[in-house]
């Protein structure tokens, strides 16, 4: 209760201000602004305003085109940050598809290996059998030998010929005690002889197989370590999507305060329009094009301190024909002409200027003149309100006294003490494209006051005989 009272005491105080003391509100700065947002909002929406009021509403305009400019660059940055995340999780995405395929390789891998291990395996089992089928052969063979020993000397009387040869330590030594007595038959221990050769490459095949077995299993616990490390990259990948698409979410509801704030912000501004005719000061100068162009003359003379080349109260800026022109500063159309075809040197179509626009533009506290001539089209009528850098006046050309496409512009420093409607109305009371100046350096403002002709080099911040590709 006590601060809609206070809010209602407010506003009594700033409409008793704005009635009993013009001075205060014509000042009003941006906090002033900024803690009276709904007073002046709609104050400066009201029809049949004082010009002081007037005034303080335009100053206030400014200030809402500056917070429309900061939420347009927080809405630029916010987008930049979300294309930036769908960059990032796009990336991010095919970085797991990758992933996801050299899993599946490994996988695949990894099964090729585990085959080849059972194999192996099966291998190992068929050779152990076969050495077993040796050692069994041989074996018997042993006991065969053995046997026929036994009937060979059964009538032997010496009992320890046969103890000597059944005696044997090992098979070799067997073989090794009959040889010495030469009771084996050759075929015989030719046999065993194989056995033993093959029995012996079976265990080195064996030892083999069980060595690309050992092998195969290091190579499966490499891929194993593999793909787990693939795996945890995957995960990591998966969990930045999920950040990302987070921090996504977050910037897309931001951003849709944001709009809404812009968008409230730009009906305000539009009701405010309406009642100030769309006019309010700018705060500095914009380019007439917004495309590369060519500084071709100077100022105050078409050559830089050259008087022999003739008085310029102006700069010539060569650019393509059928440019965009755009306005320079807020203001208002107050002559044109057209009518003129494309020109020549020496053509005087409409006094040399070819097809023109006047309009009136107030930067700061200043008034001036602008005149934008050559042009090859005219967008614009007597009393449009022009918009810096949004208003199309015409399309720059080469009609009027002109050697080929550019724009001539002209800047009349005005007045700094009259309003945007005085000004209009003297401009219009005098009725001359260049007001009341003459048309010599003595009427630039290097030597009188205003009104005088400025320099639109320095004013556009731009040199004689410089391209600029961008502006």
């Amino acid at each position: 209760m006590k601060k809609k009272v206070f809010s209602v005491l407010l506003s009594f105080l700033c409409a008793f201000v704005m009635v009993f003391s013009n001075v205060l509100v014509i000042s009003a700065d941006d906090k002033e602004f900024e803690d009276n947002y709904d007073y002046y909002c709609n104050l400066c929406s009201q029809r049949g305003l004082t010009d002081a009021q007037k005034t303080t509403c335009q100053n206030f305009r400014k200030y809402m085109q500056r917070q429309a400019d900061a939420l347009k660059s927080n809405i630029n940055s916010i987008n930049a940050q979300i294309d930036s995340l769908k960059k990032n999780i796009t990336t991010q995405y095919n970085k797991i598809k990758e992933i996801n395929g050299q899993i599946a390789d490994v996988e695949k891998q990894i099964a090729g290996i585990q085959e080849s291990i059972k194999v192996i395996e099966t291998n190992i089992k068929a050779v152990e059998a076969e050495i077993a089928a040796r050692e069994a052969k041989i074996e018997e063979l042993n006991n065969n030998i053995k046997s026929y020993m036994e009937l060979n000397q059964a009538n032997i009387s010496n009992n320890n010929y046969i103890r000597f040869v059944m005696g044997a330590s090992s098979f070799v030594d067997l073989l090794r005690r009959v040889s010495a007595v030469n009771e084996i038959t050759e075929y015989e221990v030719s046999q065993i002889h194989l056995m033993e050769e093959e029995k012996a490459q079976l265990e080195l095949d064996k030892v083999e197989l069980e060595n690309q077995k050992n092998d195969l299993n290091e190579q499966r616990k490499s891929l194993d370590e593999y793909k787990s490390s693939l795996e945890s990259l995957r995960k990591a990948a998966e969990e930045l999507v999920a950040a990302y698409h987070a921090q996504s979410e977050a910037l897309g509801a931001s951003l849709a305060g944001v709009k809404q704030d812009m968008s409230e912000l730009e009906s305000a501004m539009a009701d405010i329009d309406k009642v100030l005719d769309g006019f309010y000061p700018s705060d500095g100068w914009a380019s007439p094009l917004k495309n590369s162009f060519y500084v071709s003359s100077a100022f105050p003379y078409y050559y830089p301190g050259d008087s022999s080349s003739g008085f310029h109260p102006a700069t010539d800026l060569a650019v393509a024909y059928g440019s965009n022109l755009y306005a320079v500063g807020n203001g208002y159309v107050v002559k044109l002409r057209g009518g003129c075809p494309y020109g020549y040197i020496g053509d005087t179509c409409n006094g040399g200027y070819g097809n023109y626009v006047v309009y009136l533009v107030q930067v700061g506290s200043w008034i001036y003149i602008i005149i934008n001539g050559h042009l090859s089209q005219i967008n614009v009528s007597v009393g449009d309100v022009v918009r810096q850098s949004q208003t199309v006046v015409g399309k720059t050309g080469s009609s009027g006294n002109s050697s080929g496409p550019h724009l001539h512009i002209e800047m009349v420093k005005m007045s700094n003490t009259m309003t945007m409607k005085e000004a209009v109305t003297a401009y219009k009371n005098v009725g001359y494209v260049y007001y009341t100046l003459g048309r010599s350096v003595g009427y630039t403002c290097l030597y009188r006051s205003a009104p005088c002709f400025d320099n639109p080099l320095n004013i556009l911040n731009i040199q004689y005989g410089r391209r600029y590709n961008s502006y």
